[in-house]
């Protein structure tokens, strides 16, 4: 540990964000101290290797939660993101109450405000507050932000029925991480999602044979549709 934390006080910006990587890969709480620091580096692309490698160690890192909140305010919208991404990962029930997160709710990035949303939501339970952010992301012309406000809504379930329309929509999305993810969304919703059914039976022909899976599951377990012969054998493939 001691040659890598030599290396992230060093003057190389690459060695820099490559020591970083290698300590939050250690996930050991001793090199907390040495990331939080990090996260005030004069290069933005080692405060964000700072916070994803926070974001590696989870709960081992709640020291970090202060530092990560006044990440909040960096000038760069990935460090933000991943400033928020940090949290969630250390556990939302830790970030104090404040103004930051909900500063970060109003960010004029998609792709923060989205994991801000998250972090809230995990945090507070409160559906209306997150919900438009979380549809304004799944609108967004960036397949990133997209996927990541499909994720947060699936976890939302059943509260997030209002949300079907724009994921039904998502089901025919470019990038398979969001039809993805959007199915899986619409399965947590459950009968509330009746309407994307024949959406999601027209996917039991996409190109990739995971959301086919998925699909096949969404539609027999979550949204109670009868399945034929071969949903059944999608269904119960590997």
């Amino acid at each position: 540990m001691t040659e890598w934390v030599q290396e992230l006080q060093g003057a190389d910006t690459k060695a820099r964000s490559r020591a970083a990587f290698a300590l939050g890969r250690m996930a050991h709480p001793a090199v907390v101290p040495h990331l939080i620091n990090a996260l005030k580096d004069d290069e933005p692309f080692v405060r964000w290797t700072a916070a994803f490698s926070l974001s590696v160690i989870g709960t081992g890192a709640e020291a970090a939660v202060p530092a990560l909140v006044g990440a909040l305010g960096d000038p760069e919208d990935y460090v933000r993101e991943q400033a928020c991404g940090a949290m969630v990962s250390i556990g939302p029930e830790k970030i104090p109450p404040g103004l930051a997160l909900e500063r970060a709710l109003e960010d004029p990035s998609h792709a923060v405000s989205v994991q801000a949303a998250r972090a809230s939501w995990r945090r507070d339970g409160d559906t209306q507050a997150v919900l438009p952010i979380l549809l304004a992301g799944l609108a967004s012309s960036d397949s990133h932000v997209r996927w990541q406000a499909a994720s947060a809504l699936g976890e939302l379930g059943t509260e997030a029925k209002a949300a079907v329309p724009l994921l039904t929509t998502a089901l025919a999305d470019g990038e398979e991480a969001v039809r993805s993810s959007a199915v899986n969304a619409l399965g947590e919703i459950g009968p509330d999602a009746r309407d994307a059914v024949p959406r999601l039976i027209m996917l039991l022909t996409d190109p990739s044979e995971s959301i086919r899976v998925f699909v096949a599951r969404a539609l027999a377990i979550s949204l109670n549709v009868r399945p034929r012969p071969p949903l059944k054998k999608v269904a119960e493939a590997k």
